[in-house]
């Protein structure tokens, strides 16, 4: 194995979320490592299991509180667990923080 392709190799084996399953996906999607770095995004979501999820169990109807504009251009859904860690809750503030100046509508499961 040349090094070129060594490297990319090892490159897509550390991206977070790419898994064994994913990763072998990804590489008989595109053909190898380096080609998945250069695939447009819009292609690769076209592989099962990567880009939007269905979920077959999502709620019937969804409740909320406040005055949500339905036509923002973003959205940011949060699922988490009933059991958060402390290290869980810190990161979600965290990351809301940042999200705010945005202003996008957070839509979460409530869970505790």
């Amino acid at each position: 194995m040349n090094e070129d392709k060594k490297k990319y190799q090892i490159e897509l084996s550390l991206i977070e979320g790419v898994g064994d399953v994913i990763g072998k996906k990804l590489l008989a999607f595109t053909g190898s490592a380096k080609a998945v770095f250069f695939a447009q995004r819009n292609e690769l979501e076209k592989i099962e299991g990567i880009g939007k999820v269905q979920c077959e169990d999502a709620p019937l109807n969804f409740f909320y509180k406040g005055d949500i504009d339905w036509n923002k251009d973003k959205f940011i859904s949060i699922v988490g667990t009933r059991k958060a860690s402390s290290f869980g809750k810190q990161f979600m503030n965290e990351l809301v923080k940042e999200l705010a100046p945005y202003n996008p509508v957070i839509v979460s499961g409530l869970a505790s």
